[in-house]
């Protein structure tokens, strides 16, 4: 039951958050956020928001710094959407450490099945990175040349890609055969 609840209040917060557009609301967000996460009894607080941070990194780097390259008095909203962009990161990290994703999901069959679907999913993919990190190692007695770490991302993009189609496609006739679609 605290799973359910603590889902349901990620709901609201994730809400509020994402149609809050002054910036003092953020802020005072942000602060409760890093007050919550610092009396809280989650372990390695630091790893986690380093984890925040970085995925709010990569969000400003490829979205938010170049929409100010090409509006620079858009300040307030640079700093709306990246203050908005950490306090979301900052509390879904904080949520998938407190909360136990299959008790906050079986009260529906459909959503505890596509909840273990993609778990599955993502060990496969960790784990095939993982494999492939372990080859290139293995084939190269220095550290790779650009150009073949270039290579060797391409190869890995385009594998990951038709493994995901292939998979997405394996999937979906999974949850037709037992039920899943009303076609």
């Amino acid at each position: 039951m605290r799973d359910k609840l603590l889902l349901l209040l990620y709901l609201f917060c994730l809400l509020y958050l994402s149609f809050s557009s002054h910036v003092y609301t953020l802020l005072i967000a942000l602060v409760l956020l890093l007050m919550f996460l610092i009396l809280s009894p989650i372990e390695r607080k630091l790893k986690l928001l380093k984890h925040a941070f970085l995925s709010f990194f990569l969000f400003s780097f490829f979205i938010s710094f170049s929409y100010l390259l090409f509006n620079q008095k858009a300040l307030d909203y640079f700093l709306m959407i990246n203050l908005r962009s950490f306090d979301l990161s900052l509390l879904t990290f904080i949520f998938l450490r407190m909360v136990n994703l299959y008790k906050a999901f079986d009260f529906s069959k459909t959503l505890s099945f596509l909840l273990v679907m993609a778990v599955s999913n993502a060990i496969t993919y960790n784990r095939l990175l993982k494999d492939f990190k372990d080859a290139i190692r293995s084939r190269t007695l220095q550290k790779p040349k650009r150009k073949t770490l270039v290579a060797f991302i391409k190869r890995l993009s385009l594998f990951f890609f038709e493994k995901s189609i292939n998979t997405s496609r394996e999937v979906q006739e999974a949850m037709r055969s037992r039920g899943f679609y009303n076609d």
